[in-house]
Formats: C-alpha cells, sequence, structure tokens
C-alpha cells in the first residue's frame, strides 16, 4: 500500500490563509507606518529598520535573526497592529507578488510558479503571532 503523501506545515494545523497583504491585511505589509524602538532607533515601518540595519555581508541566518527581532519589536509597541495579527489565529500568511522575491515572500510570475517560496517574511509573523 503506498505511503499517503503529507501535506507540508499540517502540524500546525493551518485554517485558512492570507495570501496578500492588503485591505484588512494592509498592516502586514512591512512597508505599513507603524513607528517603533529598536536598537536605539526610531524607525517608520518594519522595512525601513531593516534597510537601515541590515549588512551587506550578513549571511541568511543573520538577517533572519534581525528580520524576527525588528517584527516583534513592532508588533509589541503596537497595540491595535499585534491585536489584528492575533486575530489571524491559524492562518497561513504569506504574501503573493511578482517581484521574483522567493526569499520573503512567494513570487507568482510564470519564471517562478512552479518553486515555492521560503515565505520567511510570513514565517516570522507566524511566528511573532
Amino acid at each position: 500500500m503506498p505511503r499517503e503523501r503529507r501535506i507540508r506545515y499540517d502540524f500546525m494545523k493551518i485554517e485558512g490563509q492570507i495570501n496578500h497583504f492588503t485591505d484588512e491585511y494592509a498592516y502586514l505589509d512591512p512597508n505599513h507606518p507603524a513607528e517603533f524602538i529598536y536598537f536605539g532607533g526610531k524607525w517608520k515601518s518594519i522595512q525601513d529598520a531593516y534597510d537601515n540595519l541590515v549588512e551587506e555581508n550578513f549571511d541568511t541566518h543573520r538577517k533572519l535573526k534581525l528580520m524576527a527581532n525588528i517584527v516583534y519589536q513592532c508588533y509589541k509597541q503596537n497595540y491595535a497592529m499585534a491585536a489584528e495579527l492575533l486575530k489571524t489565529k491559524k492562518m497561513w500568511i504569506q504574501n503573493i507578488v511578482k517581484n521574483h522575491d522567493n526569499f520573503w515572500h512567494n513570487c507568482s510570475c510564470f519564471d517562478c510558479f512552479i518553486e515555492d517560496g521560503d515565505n520567511y517574511y510570513g514565517r516570522i509573523l507566524m511566528e511573532v503571532r
């Protein structure tokens, strides 16, 4: 008898998904305006902090750790955003874009549709949640 294929992340008991950071989920976008203090500076958004703190020689692990710390601090200091993030409960969070960004998001263009993106930003949001 053949083995049944396991769905990735089935241990998380995913209930629904968020595929775009627009409309009611615009607050999930890293460029969404949300002031917070991190690492001695006041930042306008998650993307603003990341762009100014990341260095070219950072390996993948350091980039992910930096982004995770920034996202955590942003949501910790912005209660309304944190409350909205908690409302997503067990939903899978990803941003499907068409900009070849398969590291932070999932690109859905013709050239990238074959491979799944790493969706590290969405994973960090789910971890912070």
